[in-house]
């Protein structure tokens, strides 16, 4: 790697660490920050145009989510999160150690049909809701959802876009990807799940109910307005279908989104401005940003540098390449987009198996795992993490760096244990 590359990872490396240690800056005012540094040295050394900062910058992932707030917010504005928090509060008897559970599975299993950023932003306007009516601290309820969506993700080939990815590259079938994931999921997702509920124990302990005062309330009462609720509705049935069928139908989902998005404002008369104004601009100017840092590194030659040397240590040894796969991209992606991290190791897997004799399959599952399982490391690591942090602030819930690490990086550790694990055997089935 040259000096671009080590200036530039030094430069994001010290993006980061404002993001995540000085709470006075703003993160997406540190990220945009990053970005415009990083660019104006690439442009300086001849490495980098102005065009490359608007390539990098994943336009379909940025229009995916801004459609799909578009949607959760008219339906906010119905009543329909009140209703359902409503809902299952009274079918948990207001118990909270059975809310976070039934919260967390919810969005694990959601996350395995479409993405978890989506699975994300439908749920915590209900935690939301929920907690107002427990009157209860909301962090352990979006934790939980937060940790549990990029679980579940990794589940399906449609659950995660870097699975995906590989499915491109590897030509994996959707059933390889349940055969060889769900059940590495069903385990990761129960340990996770009681892990979560074991460090919020004492919360759970000291958590008051009113829920006398609310058993009685009817939760159709909550809905404001039941028309534009079920024409709401009715469309985002559709969107979800779309998103599971879009391979097969040859649309991309940001596309289906936006459509969805479009066709709720149309349908419903409702005033755009209205609904803009609420959606999370600041997290999604924090996704751009986070787009071309990444982007300049790869640029600059930093993920091809990472992934020769992983060639390099694991020389002919299947699993110790595995491995070696498994605990970079788990790392990396701690602080690195996921789709960047897979779209940049791939190739690398395909010239493994081109140079060498090695049994590449193992390696893909490694990467799935990888790229799944340890974004939940930092809350920046995953799109379900950023969005979490930013939609609990617009709600008046700070998330902190402690609050995270204190449950996030276990997690992260422990499933990628369990990952190490499995792997070894899947390495003796193959070999």
């Amino acid at each position: 790697m040259g000096i671009d590359g080590w200036i530039v990872l030094i430069m994001f490396l010290t993006t980061y660490v404002f993001i995540l240690f000085f709470e006075k800056v703003q993160r997406t005012t540190a990220a945009l920050s990053g970005a415009i540094v990083v660019m104006m040295y690439g442009m300086y050394r001849g490495f980098l145009d102005e065009n490359d900062s608007i390539e990098f910058i994943r336009f379909d992932i940025i229009v995916l989510l801004m459609s799909m707030m578009i949607i959760v917010n008219v339906l906010l504005e119905t009543g329909f999160f009140g209703y359902v928090a409503l809902k299952l509060v009274q079918i948990s008897k207001g118990n909270v150690g059975s809310l976070i559970l039934l919260l967390g599975i919810g969005t694990a299993f959601l996350s395995m049909i479409i993405d978890n950023v989506t699975t994300i932003i439908l749920f915590i306007p209900i935690t939301i809701e929920i907690s107002k009516k427990l009157k209860v601290n909301p962090i352990p309820f979006l934790m939980a959802e937060a940790i549990l969506s990029n679980v579940g993700g990794v589940a399906t080939m449609v659950g995660d876009p870097p699975n995906i990815i590989i499915a491109s590259y590897s030509n994996f079938s959707f059933n390889d990807f349940l055969i060889h994931l769900f059940p590495v999921v069903i385990i990761i997702g129960f340990i996770t799940t009681f892990f979560i509920r074991y460090m919020y124990k004492d919360w759970i302990c000291e958590s008051g109910t009113c829920y006398d005062e609310i058993s009685g309330l009817v939760p159709e009462d909550e809905i404001t307005d039941p028309i534009i609720m079920k024409k709401t509705l009715i469309i985002l049935a559709g969107v979800f279908t779309l998103f599971i069928f879009h391979g097969l139908i040859g649309v991309t989902p940001a596309f289906v989104a936006l459509t969805g998005a479009g066709a709720t404002l149309l349908v419903n008369y409702y005033d755009p401005e209205k609904v803009l104004k609420n959606v999370e601009w600041s997290s999604l100017v924090f996704f751009a940003s986070l787009f071309v840092l990444v982007g300049a590194l790869e640029k600059a030659g930093v993920f091809f540098e990472i992934a020769e040397q992983i060639l390099n240590w694991a020389g002919e040894n299947e699993m110790k390449a595995a491995l070696l796969i498994l605990w970079t991209t788990g790392l990396i992606t701690s602080f690195v987009d996921r789709i960047s991290c897979t779209v940049a190791m791939a190739p690398v897997i395909i010239h493994i198996g081109g140079v060498s004799d090695m049994n590449i399959v193992p390696l893909w599952w490694a990467l799935a795992m990888g790229v799944g399982f340890g974004g939940n490391s930092t809350p920046i690591g995953s799109g379900a993490g950023i969005v979490t942090i930013g939609l609990a602030s617009k709600f008046g819930c700070t998330i902190t760096l402690k609050e995270w690490f204190k449950i996030g990086f276990p997690t992260a550790m422990i499933s990628l244990v369990i990952c190490t694990i499995i792997l070894v055997v899947l390495w003796g089935l193959y070999s």
